[in-house]
């Protein structure tokens, strides 16, 4: 139809400081996703994005899953004496945007599908980068839990409070290998 948006956003973003980022919906399919990092990297080419103070002991969770498992880390990492600063991917807000080199390390989650996205968002930031394998498990979050410690000099408090944690999840988990297994012998009977 002979629209030129792109000229029209240039025309605006020269009248505000919001980042406006145009995306074609005939290019890109329009995925919230790509719009979110599109945004990010746009940020991240503003001088005052390096510029902000780190907060100490703290780190960004990156391409983590949402919901209880995702508290539980946060919960963890606050225990031992962490700030969990950022949680971005597969969005991320102007806010937490404008904030995420407040923290020391960022934390990326091993997901074959985010690294293209890591690559070129992520891993090019002044910030120092993790990519400990995936807390599943018990065994697998303590060790991703020191893995993260380690880089703080904390990893001495991961016991205690791994400890505590598991104490109070081990009667859940025990109710819920014996349902577990009852309903094997079920299936298998």
């Amino acid at each position: 139809i002979g629209d030129d948006a792109e000229a029209v956003v240039k025309r605006w973003q020269a009248r505000t400081k919001i980042p406006i980022v145009y995306i074609n919906p005939a290019e890109t399919g329009c995925q919230d996703f790509d719009a979110c990092l599109l945004l990010f990297k746009k940020m991240q080419q503003d001088p005052a994005f390096t510029k902000i103070a780190r907060r100490p002991r703290s780190v960004n969770l990156v391409g983590f899953p949402s919901g209880p498992g995702l508290m539980e880390l946060t919960r963890l990492l606050e225990g031992i004496g962490l700030y969990v600063n950022a949680c971005v991917m597969p969005a991320v807000s102007l806010e937490v945007a404008r904030s995420y080199l407040a923290a020391e390390v960022q934390v990326l989650y091993p997901n074959a599908a985010y690294a293209a996205a890591y690559k070129e968002f992520f891993e090019p930031m002044p910030i120092r980068t993790m990519k400990p394998d995936a807390p599943y498990g018990f065994e697998g979050t303590k060790n991703w839990l020191e893995s993260v410690a380690g880089e703080f000099s904390l990893k001495g408090k991961v016991r205690s409070v791994f400890g505590k944690t598991l104490k109070t999840l081990s009667a859940d988990w025990e109710a819920g290998r014996r349902e577990t297994a009852g309903a094997v012998a079920e299936q298998v009977a």
